[in-house]
């Protein structure tokens, strides 16, 4: 009994602790993705690679690319993309003080902490442009991501169904299931869609066209096909 009882009182704290890890880790994935972007631009603009009007011809492509996709959730893809981008530069830059301190007038003859720091920041001030465009150029291309969520589905869904009947015909003619080739397929789908994404939305130089968004997702679809195929014969 006391064992059932220590049992039920770590499934109550696991789950109540559930929520808050969650959230944790969305965090941590929202800070991580906007760090990997900013490193990304920092290197590029210490290469002389980029500049802030190349970063804003980048966000220019990335929000033509919006007009071009198809509505989704009741709402324009350009509409979407311009919203977030508005939303993320508010959340990391405006709410933070860094957009008045790069931007305001600075008095010279002020010698105060608030003075000081935004003369530092105004003298790497085409730096701290290349990252804001960053920024934003990020939430665009996140943005432009939800418009193939649907089409994302429908190849998921075309790749259940036939490696279900692939699954079948293997377990009609008694052929074995392969864990090897399961397995390999599960990590090298999470660490393929991964990467892929990764790289999209941390490239700071010409953005991935819709052709090969679709055959990345397309190819992490083929992946999932390949799990389903050959996953335990008896289940």
């Amino acid at each position: 009994m006391a064992g059932d009882s220590s049992t039920m009182e770590n499934g109550f704290s696991k789950a109540a602790l559930a929520p808050f890890k969650k959230a944790f880790y969305f965090t941590f994935a929202l800070i991580l993705i906007f760090m990997g972007r900013a490193i990304a631009d920092s290197i590029a603009y210490a290469n002389d690679k980029i500049t802030p009007e190349y970063a804003l011809n980048i966000l220019t492509q990335d929000i033509e690319t919006s007009k071009e996709l198809p509505d989704f959730l009741s709402q324009s893809s350009e509409e979407r993309a311009l919203e977030w981008s508005d939303t993320i530069y508010d959340w990391y830059w405006v709410k933070t003080g860094f957009d008045s301190a790069l931007f305001k007038n600075v008095n010279k003859d002020k010698v105060s902490a608030d003075e000081a720091l935004a003369r530092g920041l105004r003298a790497k001030l085409t730096y701290w442009e290349v990252v804001i465009l960053g920024t934003r150029d990020l939430a665009v291309r996140a943005s432009n991501l939800v418009s193939f969520i649907p089409l994302y589905i429908l190849f998921v869904v075309v790749a259940v169904v036939d490696g279900l009947s692939s699954r079948h015909i293997r377990k009609t003619n008694a052929a074995r299931e392969s864990a090897t080739i399961y397995h390999r397929a599960k990590y090298l789908d999470t660490s393929f869609l991964t990467l892929f994404l990764a790289t999209y939305l941390w490239n700071p130089f010409t953005p991935y066209s819709t052709q090969v968004i679709s055959i990345g997702l397309l190819a992490s679809a083929a992946l999932i096909r390949l799990q389903v195929t050959y996953y335990k014969k008896y289940v």
